[in-house]
């Protein structure tokens, strides 16, 4: 999230919002903000319904305490709620790189 974040004006510009989903509450959410030191906007999907949605729960996946989380994805989805391009990893050490999903989406948007 923090290397999104060094782009995040790269992305406002390109007219791209980011936003992050984690599996919890708003109390989690901003935990998880405040951690990362971020202004990206982190929203709580309390009871799993968008993350289900996608298929990104990866079930018992907390090393810790055993508990759901969601896989880390990048969606790119458009103002009127197409969407228009998906990446997760299986594992989550393997992230797309800044710079990459920057070129990625600003070539979906502008071929929608």
């Amino acid at each position: 999230m923090v290397q999104l974040q060094k782009y995040q004006a790269s992305f406002f510009s390109s007219g791209i919002q980011i936003r992050a989903v984690i599996l919890g509450s708003p109390e989690d959410s901003q935990k998880v903000k405040e951690r990362a030191q971020t202004e990206i906007d982190i929203i709580a999907d309390q009871d799993g319904s968008f993350i289900d949605q996608l298929g990104l729960r990866d079930k018992q996946g907390n090393p810790f305490t055993g508990e759901d989380v969601a896989r880390p994805a990048k969606v790119l989805v458009s103002s009127s709620g197409k969407l228009l391009w998906f990446y997760y990893s299986e594992n989550y050490r393997v992230r797309i790189k800044p710079k990459e999903l920057l070129r990625i989406a600003t070539k979906a948007l502008s071929a929608k």
